[in-house]
Parts: C-alpha cells; sequence; structure tokens
C-alpha cells in the first residue's frame, strides 16, 4: 500500500479471481508479492501439445496464438464474483454434452505456462470430427491422471464432462490433428 492509502482502496483496485478457493488478483495495479496464487494466475500459456495414437509424433505449438485459450479463464474462474461465462477452449453456452459421438479420433491436450519455468500446468481429452469440423473436450475426473493436476489449477466444479470445444479452437488445432503423418511443430512467431 501507499502512504495514504488504505486497505479499501487497494481492495477496490484490484480484479479479483477465485482460485483454489482464494481471492486471486488480476490486476497490474498492486504489488503481486502478496497474491496467493501469483505464480499461477500470472502465467502465460506458452507451449500445448496434443498426442494420440492417430498421429505418427505429438504435436507441439508454441506461437503466440495459444495465449488466447488461457487456463484461467471460464467455469471455474471468476471476476468481481461473477463467473466467466466466456473462455479457455469450450464453448460454455452448450452446457454439458450429454453423448460424445462414437468413433472420433481422441487426443491428449497438454498445457503448459511460464511461472516463470515453463511447467505443465492442465490437461483435457479432445475429440474432433474432421466431416463436421466440430470438437469436444472431456474435463479429467477424479479417476483421470491429470485430475489433480487440473483441480489444483482451476477447480471448475463440471470436471468429469464432455464440452464442445470453441470454434476458434476447432480452427486453430483442427487442420493440425487432421495431418497424421510426421512431426508437427509450429514455432513461435
Amino acid at each position: 500500500m501507499h502512504s495514504g492509502q488504505t486497505a479499501g482502496d487497494l481492495i477496490r483496485a484490484i480484479n479479483w479471481r477465485v482460485y483454489e478457493g482464494n481471492f486471486c488478483c488480476s490486476s497490474y495495479s498492486h504489488d503481486h508479492a502478496h497474491c496467493p496464487c501469483a505464480d499461477v494466475c500470472e502465467g502465460e500459456i506458452v507451449k500445448v501439445t496434443i498426442t494420440g495414437t492417430g498421429l505418427a509424433a505429438p504435436i507441439e505449438i508454441t506461437v503466440r496464438k495459444i495465449r488466447d485459450f488461457s487456463v484461467w479463464s471460464g467455469a471455474g474462474a471468476s471476476v468481481n464474483g461473477n463467473e466467466e461465462t466466456e473462455g479457455f477452449i469450450i464453448d460454455w453456452s452448450q452446457g454439458v454434452v450429454a453423448e460424445c459421438p462414437i468413433g472420433l479420433q481422441h487426443y491428449e491436450v497438454a498445457f503448459y505456462a511460464a511461472l516463470p519455468d515453463t511447467r505443465l500446468v492442465y490437461v483435457v481429452a479432445y475429440e474432433y470430427s474432421p466431416s463436421t469440423e466440430q470438437g469436444y473436450i472431456y474435463l479429467l475426473g477424479k479417476a483421470d491422471q491429470w485430475y489433480h493436476l487440473n483441480t489444483r489449477t482451476i477447480l471448475r466444479r463440471r470436471e468429469g464432462n464432455w464440452f464442445r470445444a470453441t470454434s476458434a479452437w476447432d480452427n486453430f488445432v483442427g487442420p493440425l490433428v487432421e495431418r497424421t503423418t510426421g512431426q508437427i511443430r509450429v514455432e513461435r512467431d
């Protein structure tokens, strides 16, 4: 706090997000050292890897565009007490998908953030239909390998369900997963 600034002034100046039951700040107008999750909330997505049995080699994406798909947005994140209804790679407005189409290729998508070292922060399952250009995202449930990592990063309270992917995500990665020969590496721009 600055001289003459009250705690109330500081609180009003900060956009708060809920993170693991703690308040997390996302404003640049305060001292990040006092944020309970500054090392996580402020991390920028710097790499995404996609693996799957249909791919000859993993896809590694490090272009700036992946920053548009922050794992700290959408359901589970709130700003000023209101849960976000848009963000990440899921079309939250469509709700839970009762039944995912059968026979789609299955991929694992891993998100890495700079915190300040690059580390794995979130993993989802992704299935994509080239004929409809529609993808589906599975938020890992309690029995899944990366569930605890995911819920330490952000608890969405919708884990264990399938959702439709956003068209932005499908348009970005759909063409990449359709190519199944050779290693695909999309480098930083």
